[in-house]
């Protein structure tokens, strides 16, 4: 069974704030995996995400107050969408002059229908374009970036497909481990 996210104590401080898909366990296992794989090759120092850490972020709110988390929480019960499938696709990285953060490319059109309904319901704009992904490492030192990128597009991923059915909204907050996260409320689609 896969361990849910979230169940340390948070350290008191600033909590944020975002709605997610959570992945299966196939999912999760083909993304150790190619962990496991990236850390053999040592193209970077870098820190990988933690297995019951990986998700899909829809949107990230930040920090909010409790009338603010109440309003959400009533307003993402309102969402009204059938269950769908999507797929993992390669291996990709944000701004390709100074790769910082390593992911798999998640691919489905029941997502970005899913990230504008969260959208308006919760009243907000995307600053950014809709990129779904799922974070396998954030990268502090490169060691060589050609080959890095050249190497990258060898690697196979697993196209692993799973049944999105809810969404969550999930806390994120310090604790003396590092961050954690802890699940609010799951959002079942119909």
């Amino acid at each position: 069974m896969k361990k849910r996210i979230g169940e340390k104590r948070f350290i008191k401080s600033l909590k944020r704030y975002f709605v997610a898909v959570e992945f299966s366990c196939d999912v999760s296992r083909e993304a150790i995996r190619l962990q496991n794989e990236l850390k053999k090759k040592n193209f970077f120092v870098g820190s990988y995400t933690a297995e019951d850490k990986f998700h899909l972020t829809l949107h990230f709110f930040g920090n909010l107050n409790r009338e603010d988390i109440v309003l959400v929480r009533r307003r993402l019960r309102e969402i009204e969408m059938k269950k769908f499938e999507v797929t993992l696709g390669g291996l990709d990285v944000f701004n390709i002059k100074d790769p910082k953060v390593l992911f798999i490319s998640v691919r489905g059109k029941g997502l970005r229908e899913l990230n504008r309904l969260v959208l308006e319901k919760l009243r907000v704009g995307e600053s950014r374009k809709f990129k779904p992904h799922l974070i396998l490492v954030r990268i502090m030192q490169l060691f060589d970036k050609r080959r890095f990128l050249e190497e990258l597009e060898k690697i196979n991923v697993s196209k692993k497909r799973f049944l999105v059915e809810r969404i969550s909204l999930i806390e994120s907050g310090l604790s003396r481990e590092g961050r954690v996260y802890k699940v609010i409320e799951d959002f079942e689609l119909r």
